[in-house]
Order: C-alpha cells, then structure tokens, then sequence
C-alpha cells in the first residue's frame, strides 16, 4: 500500500468523526453554534463532508478495473435517479459507500458508537440546562418528548442505532446485561419518545439477539442462522412491493396486516396510483395541490423499498436490492454473522421507515462496500454459550 493510500486510511477516519459529531448536533434545536445559524452550517457542513468524501475517492484509493466497472455500472442510473428525483439521499450514501474501501469496519462502528453518544448526552444535557428547547408532541393523550432533538423520532432513532453499535462491540462479551439494555432503551423509546418505530425494532433486535446468541450456545451451524435472515431481508423487500402493489380492501386478511403497520402499504398503494413507476426516478412531492381543481393531495412513503422504487425508479431499486442481499450472502461466507443479522434487522426497519437507506440512520450500509472491493474479513466465530437465557 502506498504512503497515499495509507493516509487516506486515517483521513476516511476523520471524515467519519466529523460527520457523525455533527449529524447529531445539528439533528437537535440548537439554533446557533458559535456565532453561526446552525441551518447554515449544516448546509454547509454537508458539503464539506461531500467535498472529503470525494477527495478521499479520487485521491487516496486504488481500483481494479472490476471494482470501476461495478461502481460506474451503479453510479450512473444513481445520479440520473438523483437528478430527476430531486432527491439526494442515496447518492449520499453511496458516496459513503464507495469510499469505504480502506475501511476498519469494526473501527469505524466503535469510533461513531463513541461519537453519537457523547454528543447525544450534550444534547441531552443543553436540554436538561435549558439551553435548547424540546419539540413536543402528542399520540391521542399521549406526551412525546425529543428532549432536545428536532423530532421525537430522532431522539427514538439515535437511541436504536446507539444500542446496535453496542451490541456489535461487544458481540463476543454480549450477555444478560447487554440484551436488558436492548429492551430497556425499547421501553425507554416508547415510553419517552413514543416512537414506534424505534420501539418494534429495538423488540426485534433484542429476538435476533436471542436467537443468535442461543443458536451459538446450542451449537447449530451459524450458516443456518444466516440463511433465515437473508431469507427474511429477501421477503420484507418482496413483501413491501407486492402488498404495495395490491388494492387490500379486496382481502380481508392483508387488511388487518395493513392496518396493523399503520397503513402503510395502502398509502404507498395510493402514491403508486398517483405517479406511476418510472425507470430513472422521478420526484415525489408528498404535498401536491391542483389549481385548476383546488383540491389538495397529501401522500405518505412510510416504507423505504417503495420510496425507492418511486423516488429513483426500477434500475436504482433493483441495484440496491441486488446488493444489499448480495452483502448479507457475502458476509455469511466470510463468517460474519452478527453483521447478517444486522442487515436483516434493518431490512425489516425498511418496512416502517422510507430512510434505512440513509447512512445517518443505518451506518451498517458500509458493509455494502465489501462485495464490490472483495474484502478479506472472514473470522472464525466458535459455537460457545455466552449468555445463559431463562424463559
């Protein structure tokens, strides 16, 4: 490796500290930084994260002529889609995602893992002291508190990722402890934030947990484990277009399932109806109003598979699926497990949310990196009892 490649080694280090400090902070309701408008730094942050981001991909990495072919195959239906959507989200993280090859993984998560949570105490704490304000919210009587973040959401959603960070650190000291702190911050999140989102996904996590750590203890081939993940990652995409698809009025059964997710997949039925698929993207405006009617449309996306396929069309949407699974299978070979696991879980937070493609939201999205770089990451994980669960 060359002295080049080598520094961009440590400069994609400080892209990330920077990045996930300042993701956090101004995700709160601090209004000024320093002597700036944070709205305005923010904007500005963001291009200089982009700028790095760049700077690292054509400065400080090397290609084979396979690894250009497959990022260029991806990157250009990415920034059509980008183009026609007005929607910038996915080439973000790709951006992240190609410049991941140099990359100590298990460096980075512990590296944001401490990040995130430092500042999202001080967010807390300017709270707590006053210093900003909380949005406040409500479900039917119920009180939602951000304490201090723009949105209870956002509170829910750095609470998440903060305990699967956790968990991944500790994957190989992970017990009883660590999977009471799963479903106590699921409790705090639904308690506090009311978000229920964060809340059924923390619920799962802390089963997949379960279930990893009680298939290792019992000695079953992690390979099995990994299969049913990718299986379930393979359905919840599947699920989310076809049910999405369908008028479920018509069945009965399907209409409990959608009323039970909140409708989302009548609502994203409803959106289909309204603009169609296209091939390359196109932009979505989840208000629309229509003078020469004056009547006023409000449209929801609350599933990421469907806000792809609408928001970047049929190309990007097959890309990204293709890879996504393509990762898990490529991990499972590699014997990371843990991190299959991982992916499946936000597979499924994909059929709550329309951002688990965002990296803000789902740092795990590097490992997509891995397939296309062709990483040497196998490891050898033993089928040893770690956690002793009583039911």
């Amino acid at each position: 490796m060359s002295k080049r490649e080598e520094f961009g080694k440590y400069f994609i280090v400080f892209i990330f500290t920077l990045w996930s400090g300042t993701e956090v902070l101004f995700s709160s309701t601090l209004e000024r930084f320093l002597w700036w408008n944070t709205s305005d730094i923010n904007d500005q942050m963001a291009v200089i994260i982009l700028g790095l981001l760049l700077a690292q991909i054509v400065l400080f990495q090397k290609y084979q002529f396979h690894e250009l072919v497959v990022i260029g195959m991806i990157s250009l239906p990415i920034i059509i889609a980008t183009l026609n959507s007005n929607h910038n989200r996915m080439m973000s993280t790709w951006i992240f995602i190609v410049a991941a090859k140099y990359i100590d993984f298990d460096k980075i998560v512990k590296l944001t893992y401490y990040v995130e949570l430092i500042m999202t105490l001080i967010v807390i704490y300017l709270f707590q002291t006053g210093v900003i304000t909380e949005l406040t919210m409500y479900r039917g009587s119920m009180v939602r508190h951000s304490l201090g973040f723009i949105h209870p959401n956002q509170l829910g959603m750095r609470i998440f990722l903060l305990v699967v960070c956790r968990c991944y650190i500790r994957r190989d000291k992970f017990n009883i402890i660590d999977w009471g702190i799963i479903i106590a911050a699921a409790v705090f999140v639904e308690r506090v934030a009311n978000s229920k989102t964060s809340y059924f996904s923390l619920v799962t996590f802390a089963i997949i947990m379960a279930a990893y750590e009680i298939t290792r203890s019992l000695g079953v081939k992690q390979e099995v484990y990994s299969n049913m993940m990718i299986v379930t990652a393979v359905i919840c995409n599947a699920a989310s277009i076809i049910l999405s698809f369908m008028n479920l009025s018509k069945y009965p059964f399907l209409k409990m399932i959608d009323v039970f997710m909140s409708k989302r997949f009548s609502q994203c039925h409803r959106t289909l109806k309204y603009y169609g698929i296209k091939i390359l993207g196109q932009e979505i405006k989840l208000i629309v109003t229509r003078p020469g009617v004056g009547k006023t449309y409000r449209f929801w996306l609350d599933n990421a598979y469907m806000s792809i396929l609408l928001r970047y069309g049929l190309i990007v949407f097959f890309f990204f699926s293709i890879l996504y699974i393509i990762a898990m299978i490529y991990l499972k070979q590699n014997n990371r497990h843990l991190l299959v696991a991982i992916l499946c879980l936000y597979a499924i937070y994909g059929l709550m949310e329309n951002n688990f493609f965002s990296m803000s939201n789902n740092l795990f999205l590097l490992t997509l990196s891995y397939p296309i770089y062709s990483k040497n990451i196998h490891v050898e994980e033993k089928n040893i009892a770690k956690v002793k669960l009583v039911f």
